[in-house]
């Protein structure tokens, strides 16, 4: 009878604990229905509720052995309201998805504190502040997306604590200062995009040397100058490399050759220049047997193009408007 007894009461404090914490997911989900204002589809209306099960509504997603929420996706369905704090409340969460809304207010700081959190993917809404150091207690998360927002503010140190990150995406906000060094140093990372913001500074030198599996780098429309670093072409799985509308200045380093991969190589409307009295770097890039897209518009490069620009053997499109190129289009192209 005593281990009948224990067996039961293990089972009431286990049914108990997971009823509790059922509860509070539903609440937390509540709490968010609560704070949207315009729901156009009566998705939250007329799904989310206290008859039907949280891991039947719309947009949520249950693990299989907990039955708690690991997936919040409620993307592109026209609301508009605010996020509220419980939403950081939701523990076991791995994926939260809320792009392509008309969401304002900020991102609650309790949000960073979901240490289970692999994806976080709020682009495209009207969301306000900065971005906190606390994001740098998302150490699980692999894909980092605030972009299209109204977010300002510096960039946090805290940021390169990710290491496990495979894409940052914070472009078209209203971004300033400079790129946190420790950014270039997570190893995971394949895909970075700053685009239009207002990031200043320099480029680091040792861009090329501590993230080895960077794919696509998009930094356009910034306020970043300095040189270009040669250490830029340490990046043998580059595909992307779009570095166009800021205000790069010296020469563009023959090494770029080294971008085996690289597919697009966009440097317009920088302050950049040759080394010699040919286009030098150009040369090198017939190793590039990828690269489509070649757009160096609005340099002061003032140099002669190359015959060998026609050992380009994949370029589709090459763009040098307003580079005071000499000399004529070599019959090789």
């Amino acid at each position: 009878m005593r281990k009948s007894y224990s067996s039961l009461v293990f089972l009431h404090v286990q049914t108990t604990c997971f009823a509790m914490n059922i509860s509070t997911d539903q609440t937390c989900l509540l709490a968010l229905k609560a704070q949207i204002i315009s729901d156009p589809c009566h998705i939250l209306s007329t799904n989310w509720s206290y008859s039907t099960s949280v891991c039947n509504w719309i947009g949520i997603t249950c693990g299989s052995r907990h039955q708690r929420v690991i997936e919040l996706n409620i993307s592109d369905m026209g609301f508009t309201g605010t996020i509220p704090v419980e939403i950081g409340h939701l523990h076991n969460l791995k994926q939260l998805g809320i792009e392509k809304n008309e969401l304002t207010g900020s991102i609650p700081l309790t949000i960073f504190n979901i240490s289970s959190l692999q994806v976080l993917s709020i682009w495209d809404n009207k969301l306000e502040g900065h971005l906190p150091r606390e994001v740098g207690n998302l150490t699980m998360v692999n894909v980092l997306d605030l972009g299209i927002n109204n977010l300002t503010g510096v960039i946090p140190d805290e940021i390169g604590n990710l290491q496990e990150l495979l894409k940052l995406k914070l472009d078209f906000n209203n971004f300033s200062g400079s790129i946190p060094i420790g950014v270039f140093n997570i190893s995971t990372l394949a895909s970075i995009s700053l685009t239009q913001n207002y990031i200043s500074g320099n480029l680091p030198s040792t861009i090329g040397n501590g993230s080895p599996n960077l794919e696509r780098i998009f930094l356009d429309a910034n306020n970043i100058d300095g040189v270009l670093p040669s250490s830029i072409s340490n990046l043998s799985k580059l595909t992307i490399l779009e570095l166009s509308a800021i205000e790069l200045t010296g020469s563009i380093p023959d090494s770029l050759g080294n971008l085996r991969l690289v597919e697009i190589l966009s440097l317009q409307g920088n302050s950049l220049t040759s080394d010699s009295s040919m286009l030098s770097f150009v040369t090198p890039l017939a190793n590039c047997k990828h690269l489509r897209e070649l757009i160096l518009s609005l340099n002061p490069l003032n140099a002669i193009l190359p015959k060998s620009t026609g050992n380009l053997s994949s370029l589709q499109t090459f763009e040098a408007v307003g580079c005071n190129l000499k000399g004529h289009v070599p019959n090789e192209i």
